[in-house]
Protein backbone atom coordinates (compact mmCIF):
# COMPACT_ATOMS: atom_id res chain seq x y z
CA UNK A 1 0.00 0.00 0.00
CA UNK A 2 2.84 2.28 0.06
CA UNK A 3 2.54 3.34 3.49
CA UNK A 4 6.02 2.13 5.46
CA UNK A 5 7.32 5.59 5.14
CA UNK A 6 3.81 7.44 7.40
CA UNK A 7 3.86 4.29 9.43
CA UNK A 8 4.32 6.42 12.69
CA UNK A 9 2.52 9.30 11.62
CA UNK A 10 -0.71 10.57 12.79
CA UNK A 11 -3.36 10.42 10.41
CA UNK A 12 -4.38 13.83 11.45
CA UNK A 13 -7.85 15.75 10.83
CA UNK A 14 -7.44 18.02 7.41
CA UNK A 15 -9.73 21.06 9.87
CA UNK A 16 -7.50 20.88 12.66
CA UNK A 17 -3.95 19.53 12.55
CA UNK A 18 -1.92 18.03 9.75
CA UNK A 19 -1.51 14.46 9.24
CA UNK A 20 -0.95 12.19 6.40
CA UNK A 21 -1.21 13.47 2.84
CA UNK A 22 -4.88 12.48 0.74
CA UNK A 23 -3.18 9.80 -1.00
CA UNK A 24 -1.90 8.48 1.97
CA UNK A 25 -4.96 9.23 3.82
CA UNK A 26 -7.41 6.96 0.56
CA UNK A 27 -4.78 3.91 0.80
CA UNK A 28 -4.95 3.57 4.25
CA UNK A 29 -8.84 3.55 3.64
CA UNK A 30 -8.10 0.62 1.27
CA UNK A 31 -5.82 -0.59 3.52
CA UNK A 32 -8.19 -0.39 6.53
CA UNK A 33 -11.10 -1.92 4.75
CA UNK A 34 -8.32 -4.79 2.65
CA UNK A 35 -7.19 -6.10 6.54
CA UNK A 36 -10.37 -8.26 6.64
CA UNK A 37 -9.65 -10.28 3.41
CA UNK A 38 -12.90 -9.09 1.70
CA UNK A 39 -13.55 -10.70 -1.98
CA UNK A 40 -15.42 -7.44 -3.12
CA UNK A 41 -15.19 -3.77 -2.43
CA UNK A 42 -16.72 -1.28 -3.09
CA UNK A 43 -15.50 2.27 -3.59
CA UNK A 44 -17.24 5.73 -4.13
CA UNK A 45 -15.30 7.90 -5.79
CA UNK A 46 -11.65 7.12 -4.02
CA UNK A 47 -9.76 9.66 -5.99
CA UNK A 48 -12.34 12.74 -5.95
CA UNK A 49 -9.79 15.68 -4.50
CA UNK A 50 -7.15 14.15 -5.64
CA UNK A 51 -4.35 15.60 -7.92
CA UNK A 52 -3.52 13.05 -11.01
CA UNK A 53 -0.60 11.64 -9.19
CA UNK A 54 -2.06 10.91 -6.30
CA UNK A 55 -5.19 9.42 -8.22
CA UNK A 56 -2.95 7.08 -10.00
CA UNK A 57 -1.60 5.78 -6.71
CA UNK A 58 -4.75 5.39 -5.58
CA UNK A 59 -6.06 3.44 -8.41
CA UNK A 60 -2.83 1.33 -8.70
CA UNK A 61 -3.46 0.07 -5.33
CA UNK A 62 -7.27 -0.77 -6.99
CA UNK A 63 -5.48 -2.73 -9.83
CA UNK A 64 -2.86 -4.58 -7.40
CA UNK A 65 -5.75 -6.09 -4.87
CA UNK A 66 -7.57 -7.23 -8.73
CA UNK A 67 -4.42 -8.87 -9.79
CA UNK A 68 -4.71 -11.03 -6.42
CA UNK A 69 -8.20 -11.92 -6.90
CA UNK A 70 -10.35 -9.29 -5.72
CA UNK A 71 -13.48 -7.78 -7.34
CA UNK A 72 -13.31 -3.94 -7.07
CA UNK A 73 -16.06 -2.07 -7.84
CA UNK A 74 -16.12 1.67 -7.97
CA UNK A 75 -17.37 4.77 -9.24
CA UNK A 76 -14.67 7.09 -10.55
CA UNK A 77 -14.59 11.16 -11.00
CA UNK A 78 -13.01 12.54 -14.01
CA UNK A 79 -10.30 10.39 -14.09
CA UNK A 80 -7.02 11.02 -16.29
CA UNK A 81 -6.23 9.04 -19.27
CA UNK A 82 -3.61 7.06 -17.46
CA UNK A 83 -6.12 6.10 -14.90
CA UNK A 84 -8.84 5.68 -17.01
CA UNK A 85 -7.12 2.94 -18.86
CA UNK A 86 -6.16 0.91 -16.19
CA UNK A 87 -9.31 -0.20 -15.45
CA UNK A 88 -10.68 -3.42 -16.80
CA UNK A 89 -14.04 -3.17 -17.31
CA UNK A 90 -16.46 0.06 -17.45
CA UNK A 91 -20.07 1.09 -17.07
CA UNK A 92 -21.16 3.86 -18.40
CA UNK A 93 -24.98 5.06 -17.49
CA UNK A 94 -27.30 7.59 -18.78
CA UNK A 95 -30.72 8.69 -17.08
CA UNK A 96 -30.75 5.21 -16.03
CA UNK A 97 -30.28 3.47 -18.60
CA UNK A 98 -27.09 1.65 -19.62
CA UNK A 99 -25.03 3.36 -22.44
CA UNK A 100 -22.22 0.71 -22.51
CA UNK A 101 -20.69 -2.31 -20.24
CA UNK A 102 -17.12 -3.76 -21.11
CA UNK A 103 -13.91 -3.19 -22.03
CA UNK A 104 -12.27 0.53 -22.50
CA UNK A 105 -11.21 -0.68 -25.94
CA UNK A 106 -14.48 -2.33 -26.78
CA UNK A 107 -15.84 1.73 -25.17
CA UNK A 108 -14.09 3.36 -28.10
CA UNK A 109 -15.17 0.81 -30.99
CA UNK A 110 -18.38 1.15 -29.46
CA UNK A 111 -18.91 4.37 -29.64
CA UNK A 112 -17.32 4.99 -33.37
CA UNK A 113 -19.59 2.57 -34.98
CA UNK A 114 -22.48 4.47 -33.71
CA UNK A 115 -21.29 7.34 -35.09
CA UNK A 116 -19.59 9.52 -32.19
CA UNK A 117 -15.91 8.72 -32.51
CA UNK A 118 -13.33 9.44 -30.12
CA UNK A 119 -11.03 12.42 -31.21
CA UNK A 120 -7.12 12.00 -31.40
CA UNK A 121 -4.78 12.78 -28.47
CA UNK A 122 -8.34 13.44 -26.29
CA UNK A 123 -9.21 11.81 -23.17
CA UNK A 124 -11.64 8.68 -23.59
CA UNK A 125 -13.14 9.41 -20.40
CA UNK A 126 -13.64 12.89 -20.92
CA UNK A 127 -15.25 12.30 -23.99
CA UNK A 128 -17.71 9.71 -22.84
CA UNK A 129 -19.38 12.05 -20.39
CA UNK A 130 -19.18 14.97 -23.09
CA UNK A 131 -21.20 13.12 -25.07
CA UNK A 132 -23.43 11.09 -22.81
CA UNK A 133 -24.15 14.50 -20.65
CA UNK A 134 -27.50 16.38 -20.68
CA UNK A 135 -26.77 20.21 -21.40
CA UNK A 136 -29.64 22.04 -20.46
CA UNK A 137 -28.93 24.58 -23.23
CA UNK A 138 -29.42 21.88 -25.78
CA UNK A 139 -31.49 19.62 -23.45
CA UNK A 140 -33.91 17.90 -26.35
CA UNK A 141 -30.54 16.86 -28.46
CA UNK A 142 -28.79 15.83 -25.42
CA UNK A 143 -31.27 13.53 -24.67
CA UNK A 144 -31.85 12.12 -28.31
CA UNK A 145 -28.12 11.43 -28.28
CA UNK A 146 -28.23 9.58 -24.98
CA UNK A 147 -31.53 7.86 -26.46
CA UNK A 148 -29.41 6.24 -29.77
CA UNK A 149 -26.68 5.46 -27.60
CA UNK A 150 -28.30 3.37 -25.33
CA UNK A 151 -30.60 1.93 -27.87
CA UNK A 152 -27.29 0.97 -29.88
CA UNK A 153 -25.93 -0.60 -26.97
CA UNK A 154 -29.34 -2.77 -26.29
CA UNK A 155 -29.14 -3.94 -29.27
CA UNK A 156 -25.32 -5.01 -29.53
CA UNK A 157 -24.34 -8.36 -29.04
CA UNK A 158 -22.66 -7.85 -25.83
CA UNK A 159 -25.99 -6.74 -24.34
CA UNK A 160 -27.38 -9.49 -25.63
CA UNK A 161 -25.14 -11.82 -24.03
CA UNK A 162 -25.65 -10.19 -20.57
CA UNK A 163 -29.27 -11.27 -20.99
CA UNK A 164 -29.25 -14.41 -21.85
CA UNK A 165 -26.99 -14.97 -19.06
CA UNK A 166 -29.11 -13.06 -16.53
CA UNK A 167 -31.99 -15.11 -18.00
CA UNK A 168 -30.99 -18.52 -18.28
CA UNK A 169 -28.74 -18.77 -15.05
CA UNK A 170 -30.38 -20.75 -11.77
CA UNK A 171 -30.36 -18.28 -9.41
CA UNK A 172 -31.01 -21.33 -6.80
CA UNK A 173 -27.67 -22.86 -7.28
CA UNK A 174 -25.66 -20.43 -5.16
CA UNK A 175 -28.29 -21.03 -2.07
CA UNK A 176 -27.96 -25.18 -2.46
CA UNK A 177 -24.44 -24.58 -2.37
CA UNK A 178 -24.87 -23.03 0.34
CA UNK A 179 -26.84 -25.01 2.55
CA UNK A 180 -24.81 -27.80 1.58
CA UNK A 181 -21.70 -25.95 3.06
CA UNK A 182 -23.27 -25.34 5.99
CA UNK A 183 -24.58 -28.74 6.51
CA UNK A 184 -21.07 -30.14 6.15
CA UNK A 185 -19.66 -27.86 8.35
CA UNK A 186 -22.33 -28.96 11.14
CA UNK A 187 -21.85 -32.49 10.39
CA UNK A 188 -17.85 -32.04 10.84
CA UNK A 189 -18.26 -29.66 13.73
CA UNK A 190 -16.64 -26.83 12.12
CA UNK A 191 -17.83 -23.51 13.39
CA UNK A 192 -16.65 -20.17 11.15
CA UNK A 193 -16.23 -17.49 13.24
CA UNK A 194 -17.50 -14.05 11.26
CA UNK A 195 -13.91 -12.13 12.49
CA UNK A 196 -11.01 -12.98 10.72
CA UNK A 197 -8.55 -13.30 13.79
CA UNK A 198 -9.09 -14.64 17.45
CA UNK A 199 -10.43 -12.82 20.55
CA UNK A 200 -7.35 -12.16 21.97
CA UNK A 201 -5.45 -10.88 18.97
CA UNK A 202 -8.64 -8.36 18.43
CA UNK A 203 -8.76 -7.60 22.41
CA UNK A 204 -5.05 -6.89 22.33
CA UNK A 205 -5.02 -4.71 19.14
CA UNK A 206 -8.16 -3.06 19.85
CA UNK A 207 -6.27 -1.85 23.94
CA UNK A 208 -3.57 -0.72 22.03
CA UNK A 209 -4.75 1.33 20.08
CA UNK A 210 -7.20 2.54 22.55
CA UNK A 211 -4.51 3.33 24.86
CA UNK A 212 -2.43 4.74 21.96
CA UNK A 213 -5.67 7.44 21.28
CA UNK A 214 -5.50 8.07 24.59
CA UNK A 215 -2.12 8.88 25.55
CA UNK A 216 -2.04 11.24 22.10
CA UNK A 217 -4.73 13.13 23.78
CA UNK A 218 -2.59 14.51 26.92
CA UNK A 219 -5.07 17.65 27.04
CA UNK A 220 -7.94 15.55 27.96
CA UNK A 221 -5.79 14.50 30.63
CA UNK A 222 -4.38 17.44 32.27
CA UNK A 223 -8.06 19.07 32.03
CA UNK A 224 -9.13 16.40 34.14
CA UNK A 225 -6.37 16.29 36.45
CA UNK A 226 -7.24 20.20 36.72
CA UNK A 227 -10.73 19.31 37.32
CA UNK A 228 -10.18 17.09 40.29
CA UNK A 229 -7.22 19.51 41.56
CA UNK A 230 -9.07 22.66 41.66
CA UNK A 231 -12.60 20.81 42.76
CA UNK A 232 -10.35 18.76 45.68
CA UNK A 233 -8.49 22.08 46.79
CA UNK A 234 -11.79 24.15 46.90
CA UNK A 235 -13.41 21.64 49.31
CA UNK A 236 -10.43 21.20 51.45
CA UNK A 237 -10.11 25.23 52.00
CA UNK A 238 -13.68 25.50 52.34
CA UNK A 239 -14.43 22.53 55.07
CA UNK A 240 -10.47 23.01 56.49
CA UNK A 241 -10.48 21.01 59.80
CA UNK A 242 -13.62 20.90 61.05
CA UNK A 243 -14.25 20.04 64.58
CA UNK A 244 -16.28 17.22 66.15
CA UNK A 245 -19.34 19.22 67.38
CA UNK A 246 -22.86 19.56 66.65
CA UNK A 247 -21.83 22.45 64.03
CA UNK A 248 -19.08 20.10 62.60
CA UNK A 249 -20.60 17.56 61.55
CA UNK A 250 -23.09 18.95 59.07
CA UNK A 251 -20.30 20.67 57.50
CA UNK A 252 -18.47 16.79 57.68
CA UNK A 253 -21.51 15.01 56.40
CA UNK A 254 -21.46 17.66 53.41
CA UNK A 255 -17.84 17.31 52.86
CA UNK A 256 -18.93 12.81 52.80
CA UNK A 257 -21.40 13.58 50.21
CA UNK A 258 -19.49 15.81 47.94
CA UNK A 259 -16.60 12.95 47.68
CA UNK A 260 -19.13 10.75 46.45
CA UNK A 261 -20.72 14.05 44.08
CA UNK A 262 -17.61 14.51 42.63
CA UNK A 263 -16.78 11.45 41.74
CA UNK A 264 -19.82 10.88 40.14
CA UNK A 265 -19.41 14.34 38.07
CA UNK A 266 -16.29 13.92 37.09
CA UNK A 267 -16.58 10.21 36.19
CA UNK A 268 -20.17 10.36 34.45
CA UNK A 269 -19.30 12.76 32.11
CA UNK A 270 -15.57 11.90 31.89
CA UNK A 271 -16.51 8.96 29.78
CA UNK A 272 -19.87 9.91 28.50
CA UNK A 273 -18.01 10.65 24.73
CA UNK A 274 -16.05 7.34 24.67
CA UNK A 275 -18.70 5.70 22.46
CA UNK A 276 -20.74 8.53 21.20
CA UNK A 277 -17.55 9.68 19.21
CA UNK A 278 -17.01 6.58 17.59
CA UNK A 279 -19.91 4.64 17.44
CA UNK A 280 -19.99 4.51 13.43
CA UNK A 281 -16.22 3.91 13.09
CA UNK A 282 -16.77 0.89 15.64
CA UNK A 283 -20.37 -0.24 13.35
CA UNK A 284 -18.36 0.04 10.13
CA UNK A 285 -15.48 -1.67 11.28
CA UNK A 286 -17.22 -4.72 13.63
CA UNK A 287 -19.67 -5.10 10.32
CA UNK A 288 -16.16 -5.41 8.22
CA UNK A 289 -15.63 -8.31 10.19
CA UNK A 290 -12.86 -6.60 12.25
CA UNK A 291 -13.44 -7.50 15.82
CA UNK A 292 -16.94 -8.06 17.87
CA UNK A 293 -18.77 -6.16 20.00
CA UNK A 294 -17.32 -7.36 23.25
CA UNK A 295 -13.71 -7.19 22.57
CA UNK A 296 -14.03 -3.29 21.75
CA UNK A 297 -16.35 -2.51 24.55
CA UNK A 298 -14.12 -4.48 27.28
CA UNK A 299 -10.90 -2.37 25.67
CA UNK A 300 -12.61 1.41 26.11
CA UNK A 301 -13.78 0.50 29.60
CA UNK A 302 -10.35 -1.18 30.89
CA UNK A 303 -8.44 1.74 29.60
CA UNK A 304 -10.15 3.62 31.60
CA UNK A 305 -10.15 2.14 34.88
CA UNK A 306 -6.15 3.16 35.72
CA UNK A 307 -7.75 7.14 35.37
CA UNK A 308 -10.10 6.76 37.61
CA UNK A 309 -8.11 5.18 40.09
CA UNK A 310 -5.73 7.92 40.01
CA UNK A 311 -8.31 10.50 40.02
CA UNK A 312 -10.04 9.05 43.22
CA UNK A 313 -6.85 8.68 44.96
CA UNK A 314 -5.66 11.95 44.20
CA UNK A 315 -9.01 13.65 45.16
CA UNK A 316 -9.10 12.19 48.56
CA UNK A 317 -5.86 12.07 49.42
CA UNK A 318 -6.21 16.03 49.38
CA UNK A 319 -9.36 16.69 51.06
CA UNK A 320 -9.76 13.35 53.51
CA UNK A 321 -7.08 14.89 56.02
CA UNK A 322 -7.73 18.76 55.05
CA UNK A 323 -11.57 17.97 56.51
CA UNK A 324 -10.46 16.19 59.39
CA UNK A 325 -12.06 13.16 58.96
CA UNK A 326 -10.93 10.37 60.77
CA UNK A 327 -7.06 10.28 61.35
CA UNK A 328 -6.16 6.68 60.54
CA UNK A 329 -4.58 4.75 57.60
CA UNK A 330 -7.19 2.58 57.52
CA UNK A 331 -9.98 4.32 57.06
CA UNK A 332 -8.67 6.49 54.59
CA UNK A 333 -8.16 3.17 52.58
CA UNK A 334 -11.48 2.52 52.88
CA UNK A 335 -12.49 5.86 51.99
CA UNK A 336 -10.12 5.15 48.44
CA UNK A 337 -11.79 2.28 48.05
CA UNK A 338 -15.29 3.26 48.09
CA UNK A 339 -14.42 6.73 45.83
CA UNK A 340 -12.98 4.06 43.32
CA UNK A 341 -16.47 1.97 43.06
CA UNK A 342 -18.52 5.13 43.39
CA UNK A 343 -15.86 6.22 40.40
CA UNK A 344 -16.96 2.85 38.67
CA UNK A 345 -20.59 3.06 38.97
CA UNK A 346 -20.74 6.71 37.87
CA UNK A 347 -18.59 5.73 34.76
CA UNK A 348 -20.78 2.73 34.08
CA UNK A 349 -23.90 5.40 33.80
CA UNK A 350 -21.86 7.42 31.51
CA UNK A 351 -21.23 4.30 29.09
CA UNK A 352 -24.74 3.82 29.62
CA UNK A 353 -25.70 7.01 28.02
CA UNK A 354 -23.47 6.82 25.88
CA UNK A 355 -23.90 3.61 24.09
CA UNK A 356 -28.14 4.73 24.69
CA UNK A 357 -27.93 7.88 22.64
CA UNK A 358 -26.85 8.30 19.34
CA UNK A 359 -25.02 11.58 19.72
CA UNK A 360 -23.04 13.63 22.41
CA UNK A 361 -25.69 16.22 22.34
CA UNK A 362 -28.34 14.32 23.41
CA UNK A 363 -26.88 12.42 26.02
CA UNK A 364 -25.39 15.55 27.71
CA UNK A 365 -29.09 16.49 28.05
CA UNK A 366 -30.56 13.29 29.39
CA UNK A 367 -28.02 12.48 31.93
CA UNK A 368 -28.71 15.33 34.19
CA UNK A 369 -32.55 14.25 35.04
CA UNK A 370 -31.70 10.83 34.94
CA UNK A 371 -28.87 11.91 38.16
CA UNK A 372 -31.67 13.36 39.87
CA UNK A 373 -33.53 10.58 41.42
CA UNK A 374 -30.40 8.66 41.83
CA UNK A 375 -28.80 11.50 44.31
CA UNK A 376 -32.14 12.30 45.45
CA UNK A 377 -32.60 8.53 46.79
CA UNK A 378 -28.58 8.48 48.52
CA UNK A 379 -30.49 8.71 52.44
CA UNK A 380 -28.89 12.13 52.71
CA UNK A 381 -31.81 14.35 51.75
CA UNK A 382 -34.40 12.46 52.10
CA UNK A 383 -35.36 10.29 55.32
CA UNK A 384 -36.42 7.04 54.58
CA UNK A 385 -39.71 6.88 57.35
CA UNK A 386 -41.17 9.99 55.25
CA UNK A 387 -40.39 8.16 51.79
CA UNK A 388 -43.50 7.01 50.02
CA UNK A 389 -43.63 3.40 49.94
CA UNK A 390 -43.77 2.79 45.79
CA UNK A 391 -40.52 5.01 46.24
CA UNK A 392 -38.61 2.87 48.90
CA UNK A 393 -37.13 0.34 46.60
CA UNK A 394 -35.18 3.39 44.70
CA UNK A 395 -32.73 4.10 46.97
CA UNK A 396 -31.49 -0.45 46.32
CA UNK A 397 -30.82 1.69 42.22
CA UNK A 398 -28.48 4.77 43.84
CA UNK A 399 -24.65 4.40 44.00
CA UNK A 400 -24.79 7.56 46.06
CA UNK A 401 -26.94 5.22 48.79
CA UNK A 402 -24.42 2.71 48.88
CA UNK A 403 -21.62 5.51 48.65
CA UNK A 404 -22.51 7.88 51.76
CA UNK A 405 -23.91 4.90 53.69
CA UNK A 406 -20.19 3.61 53.62
CA UNK A 407 -18.51 6.64 54.05
CA UNK A 408 -20.96 7.54 57.10
CA UNK A 409 -20.17 4.39 58.74
CA UNK A 410 -16.38 4.38 58.20
CA UNK A 411 -16.52 7.86 59.41
CA UNK A 412 -18.73 7.84 62.33
CA UNK A 413 -18.41 4.88 63.99
CA UNK A 414 -15.10 5.22 65.70
CA UNK A 415 -16.81 8.37 66.81
CA UNK A 416 -17.33 8.14 70.93
CA UNK A 417 -18.40 11.59 71.65
CA UNK A 418 -19.55 14.65 69.65
CA UNK A 419 -19.37 18.27 71.66
CA UNK A 420 -22.63 19.80 72.52
CA UNK A 421 -20.33 23.30 73.10
CA UNK A 422 -24.48 25.18 73.01
CA UNK A 423 -25.92 22.74 75.48
CA UNK A 424 -28.52 22.60 72.54
CA UNK A 425 -31.51 19.97 74.14
CA UNK A 426 -31.47 18.18 71.01
CA UNK A 427 -28.19 17.35 69.84
CA UNK A 428 -26.43 14.24 68.54
CA UNK A 429 -23.70 12.67 71.46
CA UNK A 430 -21.80 10.33 69.32
CA UNK A 431 -21.44 8.24 65.77
CA UNK A 432 -23.95 6.39 66.31
CA UNK A 433 -26.95 8.50 66.90
CA UNK A 434 -25.46 10.22 63.95
CA UNK A 435 -25.81 7.32 61.71
CA UNK A 436 -29.11 6.36 62.75
CA UNK A 437 -29.96 10.15 62.04
CA UNK A 438 -29.87 9.36 58.53
CA UNK A 439 -30.91 5.60 58.48
CA UNK A 440 -28.14 3.84 58.25
CA UNK A 441 -26.15 0.82 59.73
CA UNK A 442 -22.81 -0.46 60.86
CA UNK A 443 -23.80 -4.01 59.56
CA UNK A 444 -24.69 -2.63 55.89
CA UNK A 445 -20.80 -1.42 55.56
CA UNK A 446 -19.77 -5.23 53.78
CA UNK A 447 -23.34 -5.74 51.89
CA UNK A 448 -23.09 -2.07 50.41
CA UNK A 449 -19.79 -3.09 48.83
CA UNK A 450 -20.79 -5.60 47.59
CA UNK A 451 -23.64 -4.28 46.31
CA UNK A 452 -21.80 -1.34 44.71
CA UNK A 453 -19.74 -3.88 42.89
CA UNK A 454 -22.97 -5.98 41.68
CA UNK A 455 -24.37 -2.10 40.49
CA UNK A 456 -21.17 -1.52 38.49
CA UNK A 457 -21.37 -4.73 37.11
CA UNK A 458 -24.83 -4.73 36.05
CA UNK A 459 -24.91 -1.08 34.43
CA UNK A 460 -22.05 -2.21 32.55
CA UNK A 461 -23.72 -4.75 31.12
CA UNK A 462 -26.78 -2.90 30.16
CA UNK A 463 -24.74 -0.53 28.74
CA UNK A 464 -23.01 -3.54 26.36
CA UNK A 465 -26.44 -4.97 25.52
CA UNK A 466 -27.06 -1.11 24.07
CA UNK A 467 -24.04 -0.80 22.07
CA UNK A 468 -24.58 -4.65 21.00
CA UNK A 469 -28.23 -3.87 19.70
CA UNK A 470 -26.93 -0.93 17.81
CA UNK A 471 -24.67 -4.04 15.92
CA UNK A 472 -28.25 -5.47 14.91
CA UNK A 473 -29.57 -1.99 13.04
CA UNK A 474 -26.99 -3.15 9.76
CA UNK A 475 -30.12 -3.29 7.48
Amino acid sequence: MGLTKCQSTRIGDPATNKGISGGEMKRLAFASEYITDPMILLCDEPTSGLDAFMAQSVVEVMQNMAQHGKSIICTIHQPASEVFEMFDHICLLSAGRVAFHGTTAEALTFFEETGYPCPMNHNPADFFIFTLAIDPSDEENCKVRSDVICTAYGKSARAEEIETIAKYRKPNIHDQSLRTAQELMKTKGVCQSPYRVGWCIQFEALLRRTLISTIREPLVFVARLIQVFATAALIAIVFYQQPLNQAGLKNINAALFMIILVMTIINTYGVIFVFCSEIPIFLREHWNGMYSTDAYFLSKTIVELPFMIFYAILFDAMVYYAVGLVPDLMHFLWCVLISIMVANASASFGYLMSTICNNLVLALAVTPPLLVPILLFSGFFLREEVTPWFWKWAKYCSWFFYGCETLFVNQWMPILDIDNEKNETLFLADGEQVLMFFGYEQKNFQVDLISLLILVVLIRIMAYFFLLLKTYGRK
